[in-house]
């Protein structure tokens, strides 16, 4: 089994209050436990011996912590547990049976026309990737190009089927690197070095776009925005969109040389919250007017057919929105704007008007913003109905349901909305 770990609020571990895990779990016929290759914020452990107990009804429990909860998917090929550290931390373990290749994700693909594409994987153990090639459509691809140790994903963009361009970031050193091909992926020849001191936290790209094999844009945390017009011989880092070292830009989409949009963030007013907006230049960058959204949540892509028309998607916060991040619930997010991001409405306005809670729940699932006409179907994770009824009142029963992660669907006038809940 592959095992991956999220532990938050925790006390023990030294300068940090969350961790990400990643392991191999070998388990026996009496539930014994060998986790190996065990990676802990990127730091290999030591391996683990523990126990876990599966009662005849799927439900899981780890032997060694007095406070486990879990369960094990009907096709037994998932399980999930909750428990804690004992020094205050919570910890989220999802076990996957025998994935082919272990710890690889898929991180980024891109087409320039019907026939030549690229694609990207990243292992999460190795902090390395490969990048692959297709030249028939995706009908056959082919290892390139070995990427280099990173912390974080590689980010490339291809302006034509021989061009392209990709970042490279390595915590240690601090590196944040531009590289160009001129062959398709092959090879790769540097660019551009940023060797700033603690450039851990300046490095990070978020997105690259070229519009031609000239003028391109990189963006990403801490307010960075570099942007050439010569292919990338040389960048230029923009400091007059007036949104500070704390920004992170996440998404951008140029059509042209002079027109584009940047998803970002800004501090609001008072200097005591994050505002997320939209920028928007029409002169190439040299000035930037500041857009605001119908939600709350980060822009996560843009994507515009012209000068005015254009759409973003992104999140917007429907419970516990004033607690801690780790108890935060969001819904997905479109916005449409017609003028050029001038103003933008939300699309998705059902996802927002129908809020379930508590989530987690025990017993009574209640749903805020039910027409007088609506279905609710409550499905698992493989996809079997399991409730299926006309809501009159406010809730639904969901005490004989077994503990677990589940599915709802809610049809009404407005719409069909999809959400997921958590029955303990």
């Amino acid at each position: 089994w592959q095992m991956h770990g999220l532990m938050a609020q925790t006390t023990n571990i030294p300068d940090s209050k969350a961790s990400w895990m990643h392991g191999k779990f070998t388990i026996d016929a009496t539930g014994s436990c060998t986790i190996s290759s065990f990676v802990e914020n990127g730091t290999s452990q030591p391996d683990l011996n523990r126990h876990l107990s599966i009662t005849s009804d799927g439900m899981v429990s780890i032997t060694e912590s007095s406070d486990s909860h879990g369960y094990l998917s009907n096709d037994k090929n998932y399980i999930s547990i909750t428990t804690t550290d004992g020094d205050g931390g919570y910890v989220l373990f999802i076990l996957q049976k025998e994935l082919l290749v272990s710890g690889d994700i898929g991180a980024q693909v891109q087409f320039v026309d019907e026939s030549n594409g690229w694609a990207s994987a990243f292992n999460i153990q190795t902090r390395t990737g490969e990048l692959y090639k297709t030249t028939d459509g995706g009908n056959n691809w082919s290892s390139i190009h070995s990427l280099p140790a990173t912390d974080e994903t590689t980010v490339f963009y291809f302006a034509d089927p021989y061009n392209g361009w990709m970042t490279a970031i390595n915590d240690n050193p601090p590196v944040f690197q531009i590289s160009k091909t001129t062959n398709g992926g092959s090879t790769w020849t540097a660019q551009y070095t940023d060797t700033t001191p603690n450039a851990n936290t300046l490095s990070s790209s978020g997105a690259m776009q070229f519009v031609d094999s000239n003028n391109g844009w990189v963006v990403g945390p801490n307010g960075r925005i570099l942007k050439t017009t010569n292919g990338g011989t040389d960048w230029t880092l923009l400091n007059n969109a007036g949104i500070g070292v704390n920004a992170n830009s996440k998404c951008l989409f140029f059509l042209d040389a002079n027109n584009g949009w940047i998803g970002t963030n800004i501090l609001d007013p008072n200097g005591t919250a994050t505002k997320h907006i939209i920028l928007h230049t029409n002169n190439g960058g040299q000035s930037w007017v500041q857009q605001n959204l119908p939600f709350t949540g980060a822009v996560f892509s843009i994507f515009f057919k012209d000068a005015n028309e254009g759409w973003f998607t992104g999140d917007q916060c429907v419970q516990n929105c004033e607690g801690p991040d780790y108890l935060k619930f969001s819904t997905g997010v479109i916005g449409h704007t017609t003028n050029g991001g001038a103003t933008v409405v939300e699309e998705s306005l059902v996802n927002n008007r129908i809020v379930i809670y508590p989530n987690p729940s025990k017993s009574k699932l209640f749903i805020n913003g039910l027409t007088q006409s609506s279905v609710v179907s409550i499905f698992d994770l493989n996809g079997k109905l399991l409730i299926n009824k006309n809501v009159i009142s406010q809730y639904i029963d969901i005490s004989n349901l077994l503990n677990g992660i589940y599915l709802v669907r809610i049809e009404d006038n407005s719409g069909i909305t999809m959400k997921k809940f958590i029955k303990q």
